[in-house]
């Protein structure tokens, strides 16, 4: 009886080790699962973002090279076509690689494909706008651009795709990534750089630094030799008065010393220092007005100030090119920062309606349009 006793026990555990390792392997595949799913949401979620950084890192970029050449964009034919806002880039206007704006935009990024005949590229627009993003402007045409007022504007378009096909599925076509980057006009420039704002030709040379000399050494000077001056021999002479006897007396000039010439100071090359322009233009149009006259007298007056609002005074040349009319430069106002036609007012010789003032200085250009309708009352420049 003991021994089936002990025989029935035994195939029981048996039994219930083999039910035991059933579930294990039911609760690992469904905790598994779920594991997986979120290791791989991690591992996908650091990829979006390190690509999201990078389609910012391109707008930025772009916006940049832009800001100093506007005019700089890649041909539509290199680029496969509909990389440009429609109508906002004329074909045949373009910069060819790799100076423009939109190979310096793909240069800054990694892991996305920006190859033209890859679909997944990177696409990059450009555009302009003067402050409003719905007020489009055409650097070739009309007034081109003015610098400090109108901005170019950068987007960076990328569809992300998720590595896990099931993932993909939740986002057919892609996940789209833009990055919009707009910076102001800082020069409209005519013509599209040839090297990037690189010449070898002119850039700055090593100097290298000077070497220490050492001192020359100190040449010793052989010391005088004294020599003994021999005294006569005494001589006894049979007489009551001793003759004195000579003292000798050492012979030899003194030895000199020669001074050791001081060792060359070092001196420290100044540092240069950048200085900020301190004289950016701004200009403002305060009054402008002509007579209807047998005379057409006409007064124009201006305003002009720096970044921070302080009126230039010097260093700064104010043209007015009356539209069909003479060109003028105005000379300095009553008030600081005032610039007028010389002899205002100014005949003329027909009654004009707008006048373009353009001011320059070491720092930039500011342009604005003037406008005015002749009518009957007096004009003054204040």
């Amino acid at each position: 009886m003991a021994d089936q006793h002990r025989i029935g026990k035994y195939f029981n555990n048996r039994m219930r080790q083999r039910k035991y390792k059933g579930q294990n392997i039911v609760e690992f595949a469904f905790v598994s699962l779920i594991l997986f799913t979120v290791i791989t949401g991690i591992l996908e979620m650091g990829r979006f973002l390190f690509i999201f950084s990078q389609v910012s890192s391109a707008a930025q970029e772009g916006s940049r090279y832009g800001s100093t050449h506007p005019r700089s964009v890649i041909d539509q034919a290199e680029d496969g076509g509909g990389s440009y806002h429609a109508g906002a880039v004329p074909v045949g206007a373009h910069n060819p690689s790799p100076c423009n704006i939109v190979t310096q935009a793909r240069r800054r990024v990694v892991m996305v494909p920006t190859n033209p005949s890859d679909p997944d590229r990177m696409q990059v627009y450009v555009s302009w706008d003067n402050g409003n993003p719905g007020t489009l402007k055409d650097p070739w045409g009309g007034a081109g651009l003015q610098p400090f007022q109108d901005r170019v504007v950068v987007t960076a378009v990328y569809r992300f795709h998720f590595m896990i096909g099931l993932f993909d599925r939740f986002t057919p076509g892609g996940l789209p990534i833009q990055m919009v980057s707009s910076r102001t006009v800082m020069a409209d420039e005519t013509n599209a750089p040839a090297d990037c704002d690189y010449n070898p030709s002119t850039a700055p040379t090593n100097t290298p630094a000077p070497t220490n000399t050492r001192p020359p050494s100190s040449t010793p000077v052989p010391a005088p030799t004294n020599t003994s001056v021999a005294g006569p021999t005494n001589t006894r002479v049979p007489s009551a008065t001793p003759i004195p006897v000579p003292t000798n007396t050492p012979g030899g000039p003194s030895p000199t010393r020669t001074p050791i010439p001081p060792s060359p100071t070092r001196t420290t090359a100044p540092t240069a220092t950048q200085t900020p322009c301190p004289s950016i233009p701004t200009l403002t149009v305060i009054y402008a007005a002509q007579k209807n006259n047998p005379q057409h007298t006409l007064g124009i007056v201006v305003h002009v100030v720096n970044q921070f609002g302080t009126p230039i005074t010097t260093g700064a040349t104010v043209t007015c090119i009356v539209a069909g009319g003479p060109t003028y430069t105005m000379v300095a106002g009553t008030n600081p920062g005032d610039y007028k036609l010389p002899g205002c007012p100014v005949n003329q010789s027909v009654n004009y309606s707008s006048a373009t003032i353009r001011v320059t200085t070491a720092c930039g250009t500011d342009l604005k349009t003037a406008t005015w309708t002749a009518g009957n009352g007096n004009v003054s420049c204040p």
